[in-house]
């Protein structure tokens, strides 16, 4: 990383060094480009960053598990980059996902396999959510004879059918029963950050429950927590290429080709005018648009513009409970209702990014987008939040060495709404001109929040491969 300015050209500049942006100028340098990563914050990593208090890691972004695990398209990134110096980062697996349905669930349940090895949990109120047929033979709450209307209905319609209604919709027209309706709720907020039945695409749900229940994880957890792929990123870069951080983008200059067409040539910034043969956008959507405005016109494409200024982010409240010692020793991902939230005590996965002997417990509440702004509602939910966390685990009350809670108006820069689904986001070739991409979570790319950024990437590397 450095403060000056190389003057010469780059075979690619990437724009933004959070994670997306890192994986993109890694791949490039790897292969022997000479790439030029610009960021305008002191620091690369963007929301992956970490911080430290009293021995703790915490995250800067909330609720930070690797979806699916050793499958994430991340970690495909780092597998494609080996060299001399390469040393396998280990994804710890989280296996298992519960839901409180509350106390007197002995009454009316019998625990299924896994349960009844972990009895104790169940008879607090937690039971296990299954991800696929197997799992459901084995569960009395979510068995297969009550979820058989996803089956009959639900999964014979296609995504194209389906992916501009809502899940709401979805269940009114094919009249699915109070167990479907509930189940699939649950695998909207916790794949896609986005519990709402209004609001998220139902042909991205259905899609997202066919792929989950494929995969041997739900979530992971790296080893060491982010910042040792962070680093892994930096020292790929630093190979063929350079990180030029606090340096702040204002346009890009362009000309016409040989066939007529627009080429970016140039990228005025803070520390002067950067030449490029190709430019490569990580930047957050909201900062895109600028960078195209030459004098009263703009050469970004109108309806990526239009999507961009009506883009809805995920939005919610993240805590982190830094507790003393250690009263609790589970690894499962947690779902609570009233209000929508999932937690971890993510110290017992990995056990670094805690002082020894002690625990942190990381939990994130998603917050209907209407409400985001709404002082009163978040201090409500606040509320609600905590009473409700240490009512089901009172010994973190007992034992709280310190708590950080945090409103985010941007968690991911879109979630997977009937307007924001897959096919109608912009895609990572910008159209009109020859040598500018976008890549991030808001573009033409397979998955839900932060892994839609991940397979930008590989999206933009097979274009940028095919035309070399």
């Amino acid at each position: 990383m450095g403060d000056s300015l190389p003057d010469e050209m780059w075979d690619y500049v990437v724009v933004g060094a959070g994670l997306t942006g890192l994986g993109m100028a890694s791949l490039l340098s790897f292969e022997g480009s000479r790439v030029l990563l610009i960021e305008r914050e002191a620091e690369v990593g963007g929301r992956s960053r970490t911080t430290q208090k009293n021995g703790f890691v915490l995250d800067e972004w909330p609720y930070h598990l690797m979806k699916f695990g050793w499958k994430n398209p991340l970690n495909d990134i780092l597998r494609a980059m080996k060299d001399k110096q390469y040393s396998r980062i280990l994804i710890h697996p989280i296996r298992h996902y519960h839901l409180y349905v509350g106390n007197d669930v002995t009454k009316t349940l019998k625990p299924n396999v896994y349960e009844q090895s972990k009895l104790k949990y169940f008879k607090q109120g937690w039971i296990s959510v299954p991800r696929n047929i197997n799992q459901m033979r084995k569960s009395d709450y979510f068995g297969v004879w009550k979820l058989i209307r996803i089956f009959t209905s639900g999964f014979k319609c296609t995504y194209e059918e389906m992916c501009d209604k809502s899940l709401q919709e979805f269940n009114n027209s094919k009249k699915m029963n109070d167990t479907s309706a509930h189940y699939l709720k649950l695998a909207a907020g916790a794949l896609m950050y986005c519990p709402y039945p209004d609001l998220v695409s139902a042909g991205e749900v259905l899609r997202a429950i066919k792929w989950s229940s494929k995969q041997p994880v739900l979530f992971g957890y790296p080893e060491g927590g982010w910042q040792p792929i962070i680093d892994r990123f930096i020292h790929i870069i630093n190979q063929n290429g350079k990180i030029l951080t606090e340096c702040e983008t204002e346009r890009l200059i362009f000309e016409e080709n040989k066939e007529n067409r627009l080429e970016a040539t140039s990228l005025v910034t803070s520390k002067g005018i950067i030449n490029a043969k190709k430019f490569i956008l990580a930047l957050p959507p909201k900062r895109v648009p600028r960078l195209f405005q030459q004098g009263e016109q703009n050469l970004l494409d109108p309806k990526i513009k239009e999507f961009i200024d009506n883009l809805t982010p995920t939005s919610g409240i993240s805590m982190d409970i830094a507790v003393s010692h250690r009263p609790y020793k589970g690894r499962s991902l947690l779902y609570i209702e009233n209000p929508d939230a999932y937690g971890i005590f993510l110290s017992n996965v990995e056990s670094s990014i805690a002082p020894a002997g002690k625990m942190l417990m990381c939990v994130f509440s998603p917050v209907h987008p209407d409400y985001i702004k709404d002082s009163e509602f978040i201090e409500r939910r606040i509320t609600e939040l905590r009473e409700r966390i240490y009512q089901m685990y009172p010994k973190l009350k007992e034992n709280v060495e310190f708590e950080r809670t945090r409103v985010h108006e941007v968690v991911d820069n879109s979630f997977i709404n009937t307007s924001q689904y897959k096919d109608i986001r912009p895609k990572t070739q910008i159209p009109g001109i020859d040598n500018c991409f976008l890549i991030g979570d808001y573009v033409f790319a397979y998955g839900w929040g932060e892994d839609i950024g991940y397979n930008s990437i590989w999206e933009a590397y097979r274009i940028l491969k095919e035309r070399k």
